[in-house]
């Protein structure tokens, strides 16, 4: 007999629960984990291991080197790190039967807790990669552990134990999808509820596969589905998936495809799943969200979600002008809405511009907060600074033609490229002085590049939408009158 001492285990406990104690017990099941993982490889346990290797690695046949239940842990822990020893001797019914054979020849006739907790392991984490030896070993991991009573079992099996038919089998994760379709839960909830890992384990990836990713792929563009909502659930679109990334992951990439492939503008409800998961990319490189979602995603999505999105910047901007036109005392911004609206709307239909920022006062800021249920689904914008508190400043791009317009009195400018100093087209700055976007903006410009034509600094006079349809034609935008005016300003710019 192998006698062997276990090293000593001190944990502090909590004296009362407070509000760290979550905390507390994930960090201690973390630490319980690894210890687990430790407990009886001893020097004896690592020369069988290596037995069992090199007899694989010499083309050995192994059932021989298998001489005693010692080696069953050894043999589990190489199928489950190794995936190369497991693709060339998968648990196969012959070796199964060596091992069920000694099994029998022991005292209680079952894997010990610590081995069966690991065979679990294996079943997960190596699910769908075992080829022919996954259906005699759901056979095998089923019989052991209906050779137990539920409550003798530990680490979470006692939660697998009464539904061990169906998931421990080469269907188990079509069962599970099927209960979390049944249920109306979340993926991962009814896993949780079952004693299967979410990390780690290929079975709960494959689920995903089938209850998520199918019914993605099955969605045409635009389609309303209630896919859309579930996968905005943060447990869901967190959960582990395929190569170290998450749910999240192939989720964005599938709907960003789909739209791009679509000549029309994506539905609303598509990019609030899109904000929802992995918000929104016009942020610094160096953003913790950019770095987590949009990194992964490479430089054609991110550009065709920054176009998607100028359109909803140019909409919010629009819904900003009409609600402060529409308080006591606006009568002016009342009577330039329609023809702001004509103007900005007319340029968007002709798919010219590529890239928005929204700027922001406290006034429109908090109204834009009211429009949006959450604060993954609140598109980005940048903190105005400065003596207005209604003040909203959009600004676009077209080409190499760039355009900022505000609220109230504020002047359009359109010029044929931005100063060094300004801060449009930059996301790295969050607070922006409305100074830098008006006069501020003229004053760069001239500094850096000197007087020119090519920056117009237009008052919202009467004929203010005339001045700007000459500045973008100047500037080389394709565009006729009518795309931007309404019938009257047309007829008085051409004198009739």
């Amino acid at each position: 007999m192998i006698n062997f001492h276990l090293p000593e285990f001190t944990l502090d406990l909590p004296d009362i629960a407070d509000e760290n104690c979550t905390i507390f017990f994930e960090a201690l099941t973390q630490r319980l984990d690894r210890y687990v993982k430790k407990v009886g490889k001893t020097d004896v346990y690592q020369r069988r291991r290596e037995k069992l290797l090199t007899t694989v690695l010499t083309g050995n046949d192994i059932r021989p080197a298998i001489d005693g239940p010692g080696y069953i842990r050894p043999l589990f822990e190489l199928w489950a790190t190794r995936e190369n020893f497991l693709l060339k001797v998968p648990p196969d019914k012959q070796i199964l039967a060596v091992i069920s054979d000694m099994l029998e020849r022991t005292v209680h006739r079952r894997l010990g807790r610590l081995a069966l907790r690991e065979a679990c392991q294996l079943f997960f984490k190596r699910y769908d990669i075992m080829g022919n030896g996954l259906e005699p070993f759901c056979d095998f991991l089923r019989q052991q552990l209906n050779r137990y009573e539920k409550k003798e079992l530990l680490f979470g099996l006692d939660l697998l134990h009464g539904d061990a038919t169906n998931i421990i089998s080469p269907r188990g994760h079509v069962w599970l999808a099927e209960q979390a379709v049944m249920t109306g839960l979340t993926l991962p909830d009814v896993a949780d509820q079952r004693g299967i890992p979410l990390l780690n384990s290929r079975l709960f990836e494959a689920s995903q596969q089938i209850f998520y990713l199918q019914r993605i792929r099955a969605l045409k563009p635009n389609q309303i589905d209630d896919i859309l909502f579930e996968v905005r659930n943060a447990k869901v679109h967190r959960a582990p998936c395929e190569k170290g990334k998450m749910l999240g992951h192939p989720v964005v990439m599938m709907l960003i495809d789909k739209l791009t492939g679509y000549h029309g503008e994506p539905a609303d409800q598509w990019l609030k799943t899109i904000l929802a998961i992995a918000g929104d990319p016009r942020i610094p490189s160096s953003h913790r969200n950019y770095r987590e979602w949009w990194s992964h995603f490479g430089v054609e999505r991110i550009r065709q979600m920054r176009r998607w999105l100028s359109r909803m910047d140019m909409e919010l901007f629009l819904d900003i002008v009409k609600e402060f036109s529409e308080r006591k005392g606006e009568e002016e911004m009342r009577r330039m809405f329609p023809k702001r609206k004509r103007f900005l709307e007319g340029l968007f239909q002709k798919k010219l511009v590529q890239d928005t920022q929204l700027f922001l006062s406290a006034g429109p800021e908090k109204y834009l907060r009211k429009r949006f249920s959450s604060e993954e689904q609140l598109p980005h914008f940048h903190h105005l600074v400065g003596p207005s508190s209604k003040l909203a400043i959009f600004y676009f791009r077209m080409g190499d033609v760039h355009l900022v317009e505000g609220t109230h009195t504020f002047a359009l400018s359109i010029m044929d490229k931005l100063p060094d100093n300004s801060p449009l087209g930059k996301y790295d700055t969050n607070r922006v002085y409305q100074r830098a976007l008006g006069i501020g903006l003229q004053e760069e410009y001239y500094n850096q590049f000197g007087e020119s034509i090519n920056f117009a600094r237009i008052i919202h006079n009467s004929q203010w939408i005339e001045k700007a349809y000459n500045q973008l034609t100047q500037l080389g935008i394709s565009i006729a009158p009518q795309d931007i005016m309404d019938s009257d300003d047309y007829k008085r710019m051409i004198g009739v």
